[in-house]
């Protein structure tokens, strides 16, 4: 039996505890999706190699690619929702939508969809080092699109069920979870989760950075939609993009040519916005601990070291690793 000398010291080690379990509880749930969502993959696979109407119905990549989208999204939101009914977590907090200006919803979601977009750079910068390793740590995001009812599925699957579904799950469950022990806590753990989640090397910087973006945004705004919104707009734009740099010949350049523009017009306007911000709303852009019964340090410390993200975790870069080599 465990003995205290001071009411202090019991307090720190149950708060400790609580918080280990919490962890562990999330590493536990995100572990439980992915190995569905593996179980799941392997079985359609199955389906598809006997020769079956369904088959047919997916036998192009768009089909393919929308296939893995949906079982991976519609497991995560199901096995989330059982999480949170479990932890009888109160879903008004999981999931807040107080109301927010419009104002300040542009301007977080200007700023925000802006530092998404440039992200894609560094996860440019990651793959361009495993290159120059002779390791392709590129990931197929292109799709043939041939009629109006395919780019309609391809943007729902992969701009519109995402953008409710994992915000539903990092910035809902996982980061709402969190946020009594810290709101810096609870956006850096929630954007680690989010990126290992990914489960490959060029796509990790790149949802590190924007779970950053998506947590920050909804602890200052205490609301799940402006989050929503920018992750919506990313991925539509990412979808956007493809099929117009896929539609003819010289569409390429053009392409690019309007994404060079719209991040340059993002830059400018987030660049005033935050000057604007910074002389006359300083708090916008403020972190404020949850509480301070231990040091941020040792709150991170003792999320990873809990058994359950160290086993998510240890999957995740297993299976990145498995991704990156090809097999």
């Amino acid at each position: 039996m465990r003995v205290f000398n001071t009411q202090e010291e019991y307090n720190l080690y149950h708060y400790r505890r609580e918080l280990r379990r919490t962890a562990n509880g999330m590493g536990i749930f995100l572990l439980i999706s992915f190995l569905l969502e593996i179980v799941l993959s392997v079985v359609t696979l199955v389906v598809r190699s006997i020769g079956t109407p369904y088959a047919e119905l997916i036998e192009d990549t768009l089909g393919t690619m929308i296939e893995s989208g949906l079982i991976s999204t519609l497991i995560f939101f199901f096995v989330s929702l059982v999480y949170a009914i479990i932890k009888r977590a109160d879903f008004s907090a999981l999931f807040p939508f107080c109301k927010t200006s419009a104002g300040t919803i542009a301007l977080f979601v200007i700023v925000g969809l802006t530092v998404t977009l440039m992200a894609n750079y560094v996860s440019d910068m990651v793959t361009a080092v495993f290159g120059m390793f002779g390791a392709d740590n590129s990931v197929e995001m292109s799709y043939a699109v041939d009629s109006p009812l395919s780019v309609i599925l391809y943007f729902f699957t992969v701009a519109v069920i995402p953008a409710l579904v994992e915000e539903f799950a990092f910035r809902g469950v996982i980061l709402g979870s969190l946020r009594k022990y810290s709101d810096a806590l609870a956006v850096v753990v929630s954007a680690g989760l989010f990126a290992l989640m990914h489960g490959n090397f060029v796509q990790i910087p790149f949802a590190f950075i924007g779970g950053l973006v998506f947590g920050f945004v909804v602890v200052k705004t205490n609301s799940l939609l402006p989050s929503i919104i920018i992750h919506f707009l990313n991925n539509g734009l990412s979808v956007l993009l493809d099929v117009l740099s896929n539609n003819g010949d010289g569409a390429f350049y053009g392409t690019n040519l309007f994404w060079n523009l719209l991040l340059l017009l993002l830059v400018l306007v987030s660049a005033v916005l935050i000057a604007v911000i910074t002389r006359r709303k300083p708090e916008l852009l403020r972190f404020s601990d949850s509480d301070n019964v231990i040091a941020y340090r040792q709150k991170l410390g003792t999320v990873c070291s809990s058994p359950g993200i160290i086993a998510f975790a240890a999957v995740m870069l297993v299976y990145a690793v498995y991704v990156l080599m090809g097999v």
